[in-house]
């Protein structure tokens, strides 16, 4: 272990040494240097290390070492060092626990302009397509892509996405991700040189692909692809007895953070109309996670508090949170003391976790555990699951839902009258609570999950499919009012 922390930190000033004095950076040390450091790292501090519920994860951990490692002996560039990190996460297949690039000092990414070859892709059912395409562009919205670069377009977006961190066994990543891939920089040479489209015969076609400079929307004909049009937080009748409530956000800002009390207040004047609705559609596009307290309230407003309590209590009654009490963990959690100091509530809670990673640490312990208290066990099984809200419930999932929007979906699918629809999402680990660390070369950070749910009832990388998968490339609300109105059982 001295050795190796020894090689480390020659390496460490090796690379910081040539980033001072503006010399050429060498990509492959860079990559060792960071991955051999992301393995300290985790083994040190991440929740996983001594988890008794999953005994695998030093093996992962030893196979994302492995996979990152072949990628990073053969790196000369930039684009390797990068995905020699992606490969590393790729295996860990974790949002919660990845390295990645950051960006350059000074900025400098941000000057960069971006190219794109004239269309957007999406991805539907179990193919790519184009989504949107410049007024010039030889193939319509609609044609399918066989293939870029000679390979199979899964294989050319499992390759390029190790640069945005795709975790490709999550079907609902591929659906998330797909749109970005044909967006390259100014500066580095652009993702594909050609393309395979499919024609109306059938037919693959092969084209060079021209880059120029992106449109302005760009970024809005992504989100296009990937999720429709993003409606405002809020309740609207779309149609004659069908309420729509839209969620794209669970990390809002002051003026999304308003919107939600809107919301609230308008959910609870409307209960009785929402009640007798033939249909409510939680709208959950645009939504890739933040704090389940925004969906924990709406739930509770329809279904009404005891019932949501209870419900949950008998799901989760097994679980407890498990933190790690390395040193650096135990800082970090310190440090919540002065943000939530004007906060009774939140500072009590930080207080206990914080003074209870101290304990742990002190006597050697890896983990200090939460669990519910026995009077708050009490209280929840004493509630009663019964709700008076029965109208049919439709919650749009898109692929891009994780974390905290998979927290929504384990909360609104605790009752019957839910159905889902959309796409599959995405999944995260039992691994949860994050912070970051820059890496020793100085060209990257890690991402580090402090704690871990024992016995979620959700498993690790467990994703959620809908009843009605939309595969239609137009995923706007209009699609979807239209599939919810089709369901419901409207006469065509």
């Amino acid at each position: 272990m001295l050795v190796r922390c020894a090689a480390l930190a020659a390496l460490a000033l090796s690379t910081t040494a040539a980033l001072a004095e503006g010399a050429p950076i060498d990509w492959g040390a860079a990559a060792r240097q960071d991955i051999e450091a992301a393995v300290e790292v985790y083994r040190a501090n991440h929740a996983g290390w001594d988890n008794p519920t999953d005994p695998a994860f030093r093996n992962q951990l030893d196979a994302a070492r492995v996979a990152g490692m072949a990628r990073a002996e053969t790196a000369v560039s930039e684009t390797d060092y990068v995905r020699a990190l992606g490969a590393f996460s790729a295996e860990l297949g974790d949002g919660h626990a990845r390295i990645y690039r950051s960006a350059p000092a000074g900025g400098q990414a941000a000057e960069v302009a971006q190219i794109w070859p004239g269309f957007v892709p999406a991805f539907r059912g179990n193919g790519v397509f184009v989504h949107s395409a410049a007024a010039d562009f030889a193939f319509a919205p609609g044609t399918r892509i066989a293939a870029c670069d000679g390979m199979p377009i899964r294989a050319w977006i499992r390759e390029h996405g190790l640069e945005s961190g795709l975790r490709p066994a999550q079907p609902g990543q591929w659906w998330s991700r797909t749109p970005a891939m044909m967006t390259g920089r100014s500066d580095a040479p652009p993702p594909a040189a050609s393309c395979a489209f499919v024609d109306a015969e059938g037919a693959a076609v092969e084209r060079p692909l021209t880059w120029t400079a992106a449109p302005a929307d760009l970024v809005d004909r992504r989100l296009r692809a990937t999720d429709g049009e993003r409606l405002p937080i809020g309740l609207s009748e779309r149609a004659a007895g069908v309420f729509w409530i839209a969620l794209p956000d669970f990390a809002p800002d002051a003026a999304g953070e308003a919107a939600y009390e809107r919301l609230y207040a308008d959910l609870a004047d409307r209960r009785e109309a929402l009640g007798g609705a033939r249909a409510v559609v939680i709208d959950l596009r645009h939504n890739d996670g933040g704090s389940s307290t925004w969906s924990e309230r709406v739930a509770k407003v329809l279904w009404g508090d005891e019932a949501v309590e209870r419900r949950a209590f008998d799901r989760f009654a097994d679980v407890s949170v498990w933190y790690r009490a390395s040193a650096a963990n135990t800082a970090y959690v310190d440090s919540w003391r002065e943000v939530f100091k004007d906060d009774p509530e939140t500072a009590e809670h930080v207080r206990q976790i914080a003074d209870g990673m101290h304990a742990s640490l002190a006597s050697g312990e890896q983990y200090h555990v939460v669990r519910d208290s026995a009077e708050d066990v009490a209280e929840a099984a004493a509630k009663s699951p019964r709700t008076d809200f029965t109208a049919p419930v439709y919650v749009i999932a898109p692929g891009r839902c994780a974390s905290a929007c998979l927290d929504a979906l384990d909360t609104f699918t605790l009752f019957d009258n839910v159905s889902l629809i959309g796409a599959p999402t995405s999944g995260d680990s039992v691994y949860l609570e994050v912070r970051q660390e820059p890496l020793p070369s100085g060209q990257g950070r890690i991402v580090i999950p402090i704690k871990f749910w024992h016995r979620r009832p959700r498993e690790s990388g467990e994703v959620y499919h809908p009843r009605i998968r939309v595969d239609a490339l137009d995923w706007s609300t209009a699609t979807f009012l239209d599939a919810v109105e089709r369901d419901l059982g409207r006469p065509e």
